[in-house]
Order: C-alpha cells, then structure tokens, then sequence
C-alpha cells in the first residue's frame, strides 16, 4: 500500500525555473523589497518545500505548522542572507531546523503565522502529485515509509531534489549545535539505502 506521506510528494522546479526565481528574488533583495523578495520565494519555492516537510514528517498537520514556521523564519531573518548558497538551499535550510524544533519540542501549540499572506492550504492546492509510472518505483517510493523523518528527509534531498552533498551539509548544519560532515551523511545514505534493499528483499520485491 502506498505510504500516505508520499501522495503530497511533488516534483521539485526546474533548473531553468529555479535560475528565473533566484534571478527575481535576488532583484528585489538588491532593490531593498524584502517582502516581495520573501512574497516570491514562497510563492515559487512553497509547493516543494510543503510537500518535502510532508514527506518527512508522519503527520500533514505538523508539516503544515513547520511550513508556517519556516515562512516566519524565512521572513523575520531575511536581512541576515549571506549569499553563502543558493536562496532555494537557504530555504529548506529553514524548513529543516525548524522541524528540528519540532522535535526538540514535541508540544509545542500551534501559533498564528507570522506572514498573513502565507496560505498552507493555498501551497497544498497548488501541490501536483507526482507519481512515477514504473510500478517498481512505486513501490521504492511506498518503502520510504519505513524510515524515521530524518532518514526520509535525506533521502528526499538526495533523490528527489537531486541536492549537491555539499547543499545538503548547508541545510544539515544551519543552526546546528553539532554540525556533519559530507563523509557522515554520505554513510548515513548508504544505511539508508541497505535499509530499504532488505525491507524490498523481504517484501519479495528484490531478489535474496
């Protein structure tokens, strides 16, 4: 059965789309227009961002609210980018550390967001499912399920957002108390992999 998760995932943009959003967001930042800087960079990063804190995180409400969050962070530290990576990497930078928050604290409420322009349900409607068309790809997607948030989000980042290692270390590290390195995640991804060859292996799917 497919994993509910994986119903949200969606294509990330294109090269050339992410060469025109990072081209417009860097125009208005230079210009001194944060909010429309900010404003773009939900608007055309939102349905990839929403969709990769759904495909991590077991619940749609909680990736709701860490989406919220990120927007917020994104909105209240935008003045400190340092141009040290791409916006798009910056950005899922901060969906990452705030769904460590999340963890950090389980019970934390829900709250108001921040930018009141920004509509969880609108990025959710603009989401394309995008289902591969090979049923063994189906599948490898479906065994996803198995793995804890963290090893889904690398795993999302590496796969389906086809990230550098060195981006994946940037979002990996932002506001880290104990930052990795390149070589551990890449071991961390080859557990990863292992994992899901013997859950295939056991459902049949791959051969002993």
């Amino acid at each position: 059965m497919e994993a509910a998760w994986y119903r949200d995932l969606v294509s990330a943009l294109s090269p050339a789309e992410r060469t025109g959003l990072e081209a417009r967001v860097e125009a208005a930042h230079t210009a001194g227009h944060s909010s429309h800087a900010v404003a773009l960079l939900v608007e055309g990063y939102g349905p990839e961002l929403l969709s990769f804190l759904t495909a991590s995180l077991p619940d749609r409400d909680v990736a709701a609210d860490v989406f919220s969050q990120a927007c917020e962070d994104l909105l209240r530290t935008f003045s400190t980018f340092r141009h040290q990576c791409s916006y798009r990497t910056w950005v899922y930078a901060l969906a990452r550390t705030a769904m460590r928050r999340h963890f950090d604290d389980p019970h934390v409420r829900r709250r108001d967001p921040l930018v009141s322009s920004l509509d969880v349900e609108a990025a959710r409607r603009t989401t394309t499912a995008a289902f591969l068309k090979t049923e063994w790809k189906d599948r490898f997607r479906a065994l996803r399920d198995v793995l804890v948030p963290e090893d889904r989000a690398l795993l999302v980042l590496r796969v389906d957002r086809e990230m550098s290692w060195d981006d994946i270390v940037t979002v990996w590290n932002e506001q880290a108390s104990a930052p990795v390195t390149s070589a551990s995640l890449r071991k961390r991804f080859e557990r990863v992999k292992l994992t899901l060859r013997e859950h295939a292996t056991t459902a049949g799917w791959l051969p002993s």
